[in-house]
């Protein structure tokens, strides 16, 4: 059978996985894609390397949704992966749910919904209307995370459909160990949105309560709804710098260069920064709420803090600067957890996914990260 990735835009920060399951699975894979990326993730992204994925533009065609439903009928016996619910490929779901064949399996990967109020409540039924109507028709479910599971067993889904799944993008995979240790002050890196959701504002705070020690903080990303607020206390903030925008496939190697990775999140469904962190063999001080803070949990890389409280992280943060010892272990722990959370690993991970609801193999998958 073939694999069909139904995606909104060209695979980014699950690309690493995808991509390897592409060339892994025995069948055709194809990225089907409905609409172009916005510029803002066009300076980051890669639109190059996609393994051995057939690329289909729906977008091109005029009509994506007619494109897309005509894709389906000359593709009925596939494995057909839907990124979501509400996103542009949800008409697409909507029809395999209805229009299953023998040979048709379905699989949805999705993040949490958000937690506000106008969107949680509406969310909620809507899932829980949608688990009910669907349950028999989808072969497996693959929230982002052991919270994405949590939560999605509260509207409806029966876990044993569910296997916790993750973005992963492509990163270098072989940076060598660190071994030198500075007694230089410590550089802290933030990676990411500039945005009150992903807790900048916090982490700006968290940085003036330790104003009297020494210490770097860089902060890369170069868009956002604070942009303009976060530069200008770059400029005046004497421990912090901007650092400009990273292309995605470079974040592994630059981040290879800092002591330790801060993301101080709010709220997210997977904070793929986490990955390209422990990936260049650092240490990571990461929020409660990032859902991703599970792999910094499971290899004791790092401290994990609850997300909001700016005392918290400048504690966090001050720990780190008093104790290079901590810091050294952190990048230790790093390094050993790699093998965990590779794009062989989480693809093979991926496809045993696929054997199970095929019943071609008997034990139940195991995310290899957690």
């Amino acid at each position: 059978m073939d694999i069909i990735f139904w995606l909104d835009t060209v695979p980014q920060v699950c690309k690493g996985v995808f991509n390897e399951v592409s060339r892994k699975w025995h069948g055709k894979t194809y990225y089907v894609i409905s609409k172009e990326i916005n510029s803002n993730r066009k300076l980051i992204n890669s639109e190059s390397d996609f393994g051995d994925a057939i690329i289909v533009f729906l977008y091109e065609s005029g009509d994506y949704e007619r494109a897309g439903l005509d894709f389906i009928k000359e593709h009925p016996d596939a494995f057909h992966i839907i990124n979501g619910y509400k996103s542009k490929t949800a008409v697409f779901l909507k029809y395999l749910c209805e229009n299953k064949t023998t040979n048709t399996k379905i699989l949805i990967w999705a993040e949490r919904p958000l937690p506000k109020w106008k969107t949680i409540f509406p969310f909620s039924l809507f899932h829980t209307k949608f688990a009910w109507k669907y349950r028999e028709k989808i072969d497996a479910f693959l929230p982002l995370g052991k919270e994405g599971i949590k939560m999605y067993s509260k509207l409806g889904w029966k876990k044993e459909k569910m296997f916790p799944f993750l973005y992963l993008p492509i990163m270098n995979e072989h940076l060598p160990k660190h071994i030198n240790y500075s007694d230089d002050p410590i550089r802290f890196v933030y990676l990411g949105r500039f945005s009150e959701s992903k807790g900048v504002d916090v982490l700006m705070d968290a940085c003036e309560e330790i104003a009297d020690m020494e210490y770097q903080i860089t902060l890369v990303g170069g868009y956002g709804p604070i942009k303009d607020r976060v530069l200008k206390w770059c400029d005046n903030f004497r421990q912090a710098q901007f650092g400009g925008t990273w292309p995605i496939d470079e974040a592994v190697d630059r981040l290879y260069e800092y002591d330790a990775c801060i993301i101080p999140s709010k709220y997210d469904g997977w904070n793929v920064t986490v990955n390209e962190a422990l990936m260049a063999g650092i240490g990571v001080i990461v929020t409660n709420e990032a859902v991703s803070d599970e792999m910094v949990s499971s290899s004791k890389a790092g401290m994990v803090v609850p997300a909001g409280d700016k005392r918290a992280l400048s504690k966090a943060m001050k720990k780190v600067i008093l104790d290079q010892a901590l810091v050294a272990r952190w990048k230790n722990n790093a390094y050993a957890y790699r093998n965990r959370m590779t794009a062989d690993i989480c693809a093979e991970y991926f496809v045993s996914i696929l054997k199970y609801i095929m019943n071609s193999e008997s034990e139940r998958p195991k995310a290899p990260w957690i």
